[in-house]
């Protein structure tokens, strides 16, 4: 059912474009382990095109890593 999968990680969330193989698509899309969490699941009905998902950051199981690249950097991690 997917076609393409495209992560965007941005200072303030993490940004997911699901190109899919069906005309419109019906569901839910939300962090594993957290269909409970209405603040980190959207849902979708008859939705045409290239699905957004867009997950803030601090919150949805993600968790801050720091990076050794810069001395400002941080990595975000998530089970989606």
């Amino acid at each position: 059912m997917v076609r393409d999968v495209r992560v965007s990680c941005n200072s303030d969330d993490i940004t997911l474009t699901i190109s899919t193989l069906v005309d419109s698509f019906n569901g839910l899309i939300y962090p594993k382990g957290l269909s409970k969490n209405s603040t980190c699941m959207s849902e979708y009905i008859a939705e045409e095109g290239a699905l957004v998902y867009v997950m803030p950051l601090r919150s949805c199981n993600t968790m801050a890593t720091d990076v050794v690249i810069r001395a400002d950097a941080h990595t975000f991690v998530s089970n989606i």
